[in-house]
């Protein structure tokens, strides 16, 4: 039996998506939430198979990004990572941004038709588990392609006119390419900017400092160190998984 989170602030709408989902399967348990912050408690009491998530749906919550927030608050945590999730709302312009970054099963733009509605949620449910890929970032150099394993990647240095990015393998330099770029292509949650010059992948932490600021990881001697500026950023963005130990 599937376990789905269902966060949907108008009344109207929630009815509806609940007979939708009773429509394609009895075997699946509803979490209603009306508050991002309801949500976030249950799934974090919970094992959840499936969010269904309501986004600034209606005209006075237009602009409304808590929605939004909490979708990336999801890819953090390490067990929601790429889990099914469905978004709907009126929202344009964060769209294509969500189905990127956030690997959205389905994004639907308000208001929705139920016969699109049912296709999409019963096609997230009735889906198989799938398995995590290994992923590799392909880079250029010296006039031949190489692949970095993105699992191997302990953390990434921005130095002038090149990054030095740190692996399990070794270092690799890129020139002429900057932490900004590389993250795009990166395109995944685990890697998270701790200063201007240093991006880290979570899965590789060992401890965090706050105090002293700094970050070490397991096997590896050198630590880096956490920017003033974006020590409160970093630090809620960390928290939210379960898998890091922090001081």
């Amino acid at each position: 039996m599937k376990e789905i989170l269902l966060l949907e602030r108008n009344p109207r709408e929630q009815e509806r998506i609940l007979s939708v989902i009773g429509q394609v399967s009895s075997r699946v348990k509803i979490s209603v939430a009306e508050t991002e912050e309801e949500a976030y408690i249950k799934m974090m009491q919970g094992d959840i198979d499936l969010f269904i998530l309501g986004v600034a749906s209606g005209m006075e919550q237009y602009g409304d990004v808590k929605g939004l927030t909490l979708v990336e608050r999801i890819r953090w945590i390490e067990k929601y990572r790429y889990t099914p999730m469905i978004v709907l709302t009126n929202l344009e312009d964060p769209g294509r941004r969500m189905i990127n970054d956030f690997h959205c099963f389905g994004f639907l733009e308000q208001p929705v038709e139920t016969g699109v509605l049912r296709k999409v949620i019963g096609d997230a449910i009735h889906a198989p588990k799938g398995t995590r890929l290994r992923k590799n970032i392909y880079v250029k150099q010296d006039g031949m392609i190489q692949a970095i394993h993105i699992d191997e990647i302990i953390y990434i240095e921005n130095r002038q006119r090149y990054l030095l990015v740190h692996t399990a393998q070794g270092e690799r330099m890129i020139k002429y390419e900057t932490a900004k770029n590389f993250m795009k292509k990166l395109g995944d949650s685990r890697f998270l900017q701790c200063s201007r010059q240093v991006i880290v992948n979570v899965d590789h932490i060992q401890e965090v400092d706050y105090v002293n600021r700094y970050i070490s990881f397991r096997g590896v001697e050198e630590v880096v160190e956490i920017g003033s500026a974006m020590k409160r950023k970093f630090r809620e963005a960390l928290e939210c998984s379960k898998s890091i130990l922090w001081m």
